[in-house]
């Protein structure tokens, strides 16, 4: 059975943190979830954190809260022994939902991905619901994964702590999601990001993001920053106000835009190596993974990941 806070607790944190009450909730429930993934034996070396969890909580000291568990299986590139993995998983998860008191019918699957809704009652009666997301096909990462620790202000909760990416690789993901979905938070994040809110390594940052590039449907060289143009006042208003700080809640559109649509054109802006990388992977199906990393030691052959081979239409991902 659970045992969370009432009303009283997240008022009080709440008060203390310049956060809604509800939203603040949210959070405590999905970092107590993140912990006791964490300490399944199971799980603990299979999943990966990414996203804005991972971002704010670890990185960028919880400038905005996050409201999603988003999850990247690593335990093994080969399909057969994910499929056997992913049962497993699946059984684990729902055992541990049960637990914890949270209300769902079944995960919704899809071929690369299974996303959990988990419904719950809060601390002042209404409903509300998180979402738990594991992607099935980044299974194998640049660099090497890491224990991290969390930032938050719930002493109840205690330490929390989850194997997640480093932070250059966790914001490639984060921006190369930003150019391909447009979303306020992931514009909210970026703009952090190219702020230096946190000091990083750029040129590493660059080729990790054209390696996630490449990863998607969409042929790299055509991407724009259409979709971070896209991003209306509505959108933020209803999809990151709510997860801001109140003194936050007047937050520029325009001021949090422009320097990042600077910091995209850069990106944007390929190296002759890095046009010929992607001329190589787009019209010879050739993944040359030497010409992208070429002074900086990766910690797999990248030719085997699974979405790459499926990218280039091969391996048994494509089958």
């Amino acid at each position: 059975m659970s045992n969370y806070p009432d009303r009283r607790y997240f008022d009080g944190v709440s008060h203390e943190t310049d956060y809604n009450r509800g939203v603040l909730e949210k959070a405590y429930r999905l970092l107590a979830l993140v912990k006791e993934m964490h300490t399944n034996p199971r799980l603990v070396d299979c999943l990966a954190l990414k996203g804005g969890t991972a971002i704010q909580f670890i990185y960028l000291g919880m400038k905005r809260l996050s409201v999603d568990v988003d999850l990247n299986y690593v335990g093994s590139i080969e399909k057969v022994v994910m499929v056997k993995d992913r049962l497993e998983i699946r059984q684990i998860l729902e055992k541990l939902i049960k637990s914890q008191d949270y209300r769902f019918d079944k995960p919704y699957s899809m071929y690369l991905e299974e996303q959990f809704e988990l419904g719950y009652t809060t601390a002042s009666g209404s409903t509300d619901k998180l979402k738990v997301e594991i992607n099935y096909g980044e299974r194998l990462p640049v660099l090497e994964l890491k224990k991290q620790t969390f930032e938050h202000p719930f002493t109840m909760l205690g330490e929390v702590q989850s194997i997640s990416y480093g932070f250059e690789e966790i914001m490639a993901q984060k921006v190369r999601a930003l150019v391909s979905r447009g979303t306020a938070r992931d514009l909210y994040d970026a703009q952090l990001f190219s702020m230096a809110e946190r000091p990083y390594d750029a040129a590493l940052f660059k080729k990790l993001f054209l390696f996630y590039l490449i990863l998607n449907k969409e042929d790299a060289r055509k991407v724009t920053d259409l979709k971070i143009r896209q991003i209306s006042k509505d959108d933020v208003k209803r999809w990151l106000v709510p997860l801001l700080r109140r003194r936050d809640y007047r937050i520029d559109l325009e001021e949090m835009r422009a320097p990042v649509l600077e910091f995209v054109k850069g990106l944007l802006d390929f190296s002759e190596d890095e046009r010929r990388f992607l001329d190589r992977f787009y019209d010879e199906c050739v993944f040359d993974q030497g010409l992208l990393f070429d002074d900086i030691p990766v910690k797999n052959d990248l030719a085997r990941h699974p979405m790459v081979q499926w990218r280039l239409g091969g391996g048994v991902e494509a089958q």
